[in-house]
């Protein structure tokens, strides 16, 4: 057992989760990516880790082996954990590349099942791929069950490309139904809006009247993002349909009978903030919460808050700014590198920007700025300041957000892993890779304007 903010496991990193909660305790299964072909060899394996309380996590273990270069399933890619009649059912991706150069199916939807949740058995004869007249023969990937008491089957969701359309643009969701678990019928698809490759990691839910989608956008974009419904049959995209940022991906969500929660990775990169964003990364959690309309937001989930229980900074009231310049002041030196903080934020009419400044050095004149974009209307993740005729690629990594005079941010560090939190609302993910040491983790910016930090606290575990 050892306690994370931030999940990831002793060697490689971790990549999709698939949240199962049971028992009184969230059961994390992963894909594990070693990122060591000579010592580990090709593929990912599915591991387990469990936690009760989003901060104790178990070692993981092994749940779902790889196969071999000649199987279905050398890389066991994401899909789903259901209980049933007292059987652990996983319905997972087999993914091959080998396979599409003899020209065989790339993916197909595989069967394996377990009495303790940890042991599981494959079941090869359920394996089945895309019906190839209808769909691309190597997209048919991240199966969701559920059952659907209504009509009596089981209703599974699949992320699929169709045989016609737009090259780029044929993503949709598929949907099978089975009364058995094992044979199963394509009946069409529940999304297929023309706007993606694919929509990966398929999630269901419902909350009061309300039916939701969770989808990740396979794209450069790599965005999870939503959709929800009345009836079933039309899928509405909200106003601000994504939960996160670019450096958020393949969240799926889990609800412990009263809080329901989103599970995704922030991606790594290769030790330099100009690098692309890699697959896999760090474990980050987000509580989902529903507004009036039914649209849905995201907030810390309040073990995680309450996990840091150490004062560091209490400021009932800091004002800092002036008209025309930016002005910056340091809260915390290099003492601290994990953290807590909250405050409110009331600026004036003319302020253009303001935010917290992370691992800045003063002598360079190079850190990182967490920033409300009054002029763009955005809470973006950036380099502070902008630097000369240099790409640092944070590409996408922001969210839009109302115009308002007073903010309230909740911010947590965990080495070079951050989350930010506006409003109860609107998270935003990063990770950071400084070239040079920093003179202090942690500051205030404040562009043309002034701006009150009021009960601003950092609080420390």
């Amino acid at each position: 057992m050892f306690r994370k903010i931030f999940y990831r496991p002793q060697t490689g990193v971790c990549a999709d989760f698939i949240p199962f909660y049971d028992e009184g305790e969230f059961k994390l299964y992963f894909l594990r990516d070693y990122r060591d072909w000579d010592k580990h060899g090709e593929g990912t394996p599915w591991q387990l880790t469990v936690t009760k309380d989003l901060i104790n996590f178990t070692d993981e273990v092994e749940v779902i082996s790889r196969g071999t270069k000649e199987e279905q399933d050398l890389y066991v890619f994401t899909g789903c954990v259901n209980k049933i009649d007292g059987t652990y059912h996983i319905f997972y991706t087999g993914h091959n590349p080998h396979l599409r150069r003899q020209g065989k199916p790339e993916q197909a939807v595989m069967h394996a099942v377990s009495k303790d949740g940890v042991n599981f058995t494959k079941i090869p004869e359920d394996t089945f791929f895309a019906p190839f007249d209808k769909y691309e023969m190597h997209d048919w990937r991240d199966p969701f069950i559920w059952f659907d008491k209504e009509k009596g089957h089981y209703v599974m969701l699949l992320a699929a490309r169709t045989k016609k359309g737009p090259a780029i643009r044929k993503g949709c969701t598929a949907v099978c139904v089975s009364k058995d678990l094992k044979n199963w019928k394509v009946t069409g698809n529940i999304l297929e809006p023309r706007a993606f490759f694919t929509h990966e990691c398929p999630d269901y839910f419902e909350i009061g009247e309300w039916k939701y989608i969770i989808y990740s956008e396979f794209s450069d974009r790599c965005i999870t993002r939503y959709k929800m419904s009345k009836d079933g049959v039309t899928w509405l995209t909200p106003k601000v349909d994504n939960f996160d940022g670019r450096a958020y991906y393949a969240a799926k969500s889990a609800c412990n009978g009263k809080n329901r929660y989103l599970f995704g990775w922030i991606p790594t990169k290769k030790d330099s903030d100009h690098a692309h964003w890699d697959w896999g990364g760090d474990l980050a959690i987000h509580e989902i919460i529903q507004g009036k309309d039914g649209t849905l937001y995201t907030k810390i989930p309040l073990s995680i808050k309450e996990s840091f229980t150490k004062t560091y900074l209490d400021a009932k009231e800091i004002v800092l700014g002036t008209a025309t310049t930016d002005e910056v002041k340091k809260l915390i030196n290099r003492e601290i590198d994990e953290y807590y903080l909250e405050c409110e934020i009331e600026i004036d009419e003319n302020l253009t920007g303001v935010g917290f400044l992370l691992n800045f050095d003063e002598l360079a004149d190079r850190g990182y700025g967490y920033t409300i974009n009054l002029h763009n209307n955005l809470f973006a993740f950036d380099v502070y300041p902008n630097q000369p005729w240099n790409l640092t690629n944070f590409i996408n990594v922001h969210r839009p957000i109302e115009l308002k005079r007073k903010y309230k941010l909740q911010l947590i560090v965990e080495k070079n892993v951050a989350v930010a939190y506006l409003d109860d609302k609107y998270a935003l993910s990063t990770r950071m890779y400084p070239l040079a040491t920093p003179t202090f983790n942690l500051g205030l910016v404040v562009k043309n304007g002034v701006a009150k930090f009021k009960n601003l606290v950092i609080k420390t575990r």
